[in-house]
């Protein structure tokens, strides 16, 4: 599958078909830590996602070893 990038006001929308086009089994979420919900994106995509199988990660440590 090629990547391809859905950026601007309002791009959020077309998450719903493209979780329909694709039909994923399993989703993995990469997230900033709490600007994931202060930006309102969490309230946004979550009922999206909420028939699928997500593991959100956003344990990003500044400097990682």
């Amino acid at each position: 599958m090629k990547q391809k990038e859905y950026i601007g006001f309002g791009s959020i929308n077309n998450l719903k078909g493209i979780l329909s086009k694709y039909n994923p089994r399993n989703i993995f979420l990469v997230t900033g830590g709490a600007s994931y919900s202060i930006s309102g994106a969490q309230k946004a995509i979550e009922p999206y996602l909420s028939s699928y199988n997500v593991t959100h990660f956003s344990g990003f440590e500044v400097n990682p070893k």
